[in-house]
Order: C-alpha cells, then structure tokens, then sequence
C-alpha cells in the first residue's frame, strides 16, 4: 500500500493476483508415452508416422484462470538429454471424457530445458518450462492439455513421463490419437487408478482458488503400527496404502462423481461409506489397521470386489436418492478387507478420504 500524507482516508491498493499450481503432478519413471510430430515408432496415418496425447485438468475459480506457466517431464528417446524442442500446445474443454473443440493454440519454444540427473529405460529425463504466449483464459471447468513435440528434425522422439495423479485437480486416465491433428481420441486403456494413467505435469497461474469443491484428506499418518503412507490411506498387505481417486464433479445435477479405490489387496471387499463430518478435524481415529475419516449418520454405499489389479470403482450416479443439497459437505472413504498378512492384525483397512462440496 503507498503511504500518503494527505489528510484522506487511505485506501489500500488492489492486491495483485496470486499464483498458483492449480495442477502438480510429479513424475513417478512407471514409463513414458510418445507425443511426437516425428514419432519413429508410432505408426499412424500420417508420413511421418505421429501420435499425440492429452492429459484431464480442473479449473476452480469465481472468474478466469490465467495459465502462466506449464512444467512437463519427459525423455528424448534414442537421442541427446536436451535435443531442441518445441511444444504444440492445445487446449480443449471436457466433452463427456475427452476433449471438445479447440479453444487455445500456441507453439511454444521452452524457456529452460535441464537434465534433471534422473534416468528412465536408458533415458535422461528432461524437466521442459513453457510460459505460454498468449496466455490462456480459462473460467471455471474440466479442460484437456494436448502437448507434443513438434520439431521435425531432431534425430529422437519425445516420451511424456507418467506422473502420479493429482488427486484435487487431476483427472484419472489419459486419451491419445495416431493422427496430428488429432481426428479421433482413445483412452489410454489402462486399469483405473493405475500409476501409468497421467502425466507428469505441472499448471500455474493466477486466478484460481485454493482448493476445489472435491478434497482428498486423512492421509496415513499416525497409523496404528508406524505403517503411515503419505500418498494414500495406511499401509496394507500390498506395501502401501490404498487411495480414492476420482473423476467428475460435484455437481448435483450431473452426478457424474466415480470414485475409485486403488491399491487395494486384489479380490478382496470394499466398502464405500459417506458421512456428514470428518472425524477428529481430518486427521482419523485409529481403526483396525487405518484411520477412520468420515463419520456421523454413516451410510453405506456399496460394496465392490477389488479386480486383480487392486481396483474397485464406485459411481456415477452416488447422488441419486441421497437428498444432498447445493452447499452439503460430505465425507467419502472405502473400508476394505486385508485377511492374509495386514500389517498390524487388523484384517481390514480403509482408504484416505475425499470431502465433496456440492454444487
């Protein structure tokens, strides 16, 4: 604010805008995804052969979200650490779980490109920074970000490293197309929940809130035998603990919420429960071998055999009959079996949390 000796009421000065990572999802070397106007390897219809992927985000604001700033991580496959690139970037809004018309276009020359020391099948993974020009204006919503290489004449093909999932903002599941442009998308075709599923992504600018109507919570800390996992719910038999991603809204209207458990003991029971608050503020009281999070006028919402990849899914339609209004907090878990080698004796577990917000 700027001082004034003016006998005036002082008035303070418009704050200027935070930003902010409304999107971070690190690369976790589970493996890499060509993305690439020259693809070697690809196929495609197109000569040279090409394939071009896309990766779901959130936008949570009152007004507009301006995108400053795109963080990606990748490998120059068959070639040099750092082979010159440039980016074509496209934005797209959701339409029913891939991408609508186009509303943003850039070719983007990176601002930095810097080995990271890390290495992935052989590779040198590659930390890429784009600040957009323009830059984009986005209100709020579900958007896709196309992103590949588009430098014909660099010797190797650009991988896309996965990344683990952004459970606030990020969206389970990837499309990718043959054709660039693209003429069809098709989903990515792995398992829900699976750590191939996104891509390692960071988005940051300034406009948006803190924090959306969907909220993961009570991550396994203090667990009741030290078997705490920062990423999900309390260590289980499988060596971690079992997460509750999600896809959709809380939009009411729609009631296009999933959730879906991940890292759960294959072929075992869970159980998605929703409650009106969180237990102990969010942090969980101790329960068998996890943390119980949701709690009050517990109601159970069904019951899902895990698939042999630890997966179980719940949704859409969770809404239905349920009498939540706009405005209605409500606190989502699953509780899950673990008979053969839980590691506090429990037999059973239960996920971190989710609070939705409705819309």
């Amino acid at each position: 604010m700027r001082s004034s000796l003016l006998l005036v009421p002082l008035l303070a000065a418009p704050a200027a805008a935070q930003s902010v990572a409304v999107l971070e999802q690190l690369p976790n070397g589970v493996l890499f995804t060509y993305s690439d106007d020259d693809c070697n390897v690809c196929g495609g219809s197109f000569s040279p052969p090409t394939q071009t992927v896309a990766d779901d985000f959130v936008v949570v604001t009152s007004g507009t979200f301006t995108l400053e700033e795109i963080v990606l991580w990748g490998v120059h496959d068959n070639g040099t650490a750092l082979d010159p690139n440039v980016f074509q970037v496209t934005l797209y809004p959701d339409a029913n779980g891939v991408p609508g018309p186009q509303i943003y276009s850039a070719l983007l020359a990176p601002t930095s490109a810097v080995a990271t020391g890390a290495t992935h099948f052989g590779e040198a993974e590659v930390e890429v920074t784009l600040h957009p020009v323009p830059q984009p204006q986005l209100p709020a919503g579900t958007y896709w970000i196309e992103l590949y290489n588009s430098t014909f004449s660099t010797p190797a093909s650009w991988g896309w490293l996965s990344g683990d999932l952004d459970v606030a903002n990020g969206r389970d599941g990837f499309v990718f197309s043959p054709d660039i442009p693209a003429s069809t998308w098709y989903a990515d075709g792995y398992a829900p929940g699976g750590p191939a599923r996104n891509f390692a992504l960071r988005l940051v600018g300034s406009g948006a809130q803190t924090g959306g109507p969907i909220q993961p919570y009570c991550f396994g800390a203090s667990c009741p035998c030290a078997n705490d996992d920062a990423a999900a719910g309390c260590t289980n038999s499988t060596g971690a603990g079992a997460a509750l991603p999600f896809a959709g809204s809380a939009n009411l209207a729609q009631d296009d919420l999933v959730l879906s458990g991940a890292g759960l003991p294959a072929g075992q029971p869970a159980l998605l429960i929703v409650g009106e608050n969180a237990v102990a503020g969010g942090a969980g009281t101790i329960f068998g071998d996890g943390l119980r999070c949701a709690g009050q006028n517990v109601r159970r919402l069904g019951v899902v055999a895990a698939d042999a990849g630890g997966h179980a899914s719940w949704g859409p339609g969770l809404a239905a009959g349920q009498g939540w209004l706009p405005g209605d907090v409500r606190y989502f878990q699953a509780w899950y079996r673990d008979p053969s080698g839980s590691p506090c004796g429990g037999s059973f577990n239960l996920t971190h949390g989710v609070a939705v917000t409705w819309q």
